[in-house]
């Protein structure tokens, strides 16, 4: 999983993009695929529709508003039936 943000500087209260690619790594489709975002008082689940296909990438922009200010993390967590990867961070 890699994770992009749209822009440098993220200000408390004002939307901000994040950019999710998720690679299938396994022979099978990938189902029930949800995308969990947690950190500077987010907390966001995102469900995808339909399944990963296998040896193949997919890009999920997630949009979001921080509500706190100043330096933190961001953590986001891919979980599918065959699948949980560990969180990567995301430094605000």
């Amino acid at each position: 999983m890699q994770l992009s943000l749209e822009n440098d500087v993220i200000e408390a209260g004002e939307q901000a993009k994040l950019e999710v690619r998720i690679k299938n790594p396994f022979p099978y489709p990938l189902n029930n695929g949800c995308i969990t975002i947690d950190g500077f008082g987010i907390w966001e689940t995102i469900l995808l529709k339909g399944h990963l296909v296998p040896k193949y990438s997919t890009i999920v922009p997630v949009e979001f508003i921080p509500l706190r200010a100043g330096l933190g993390r961001l953590y986001v967590t891919f979980t599918a039936d065959s699948l949980r990867l560990t969180p990567k961070i995301v430094l605000l």
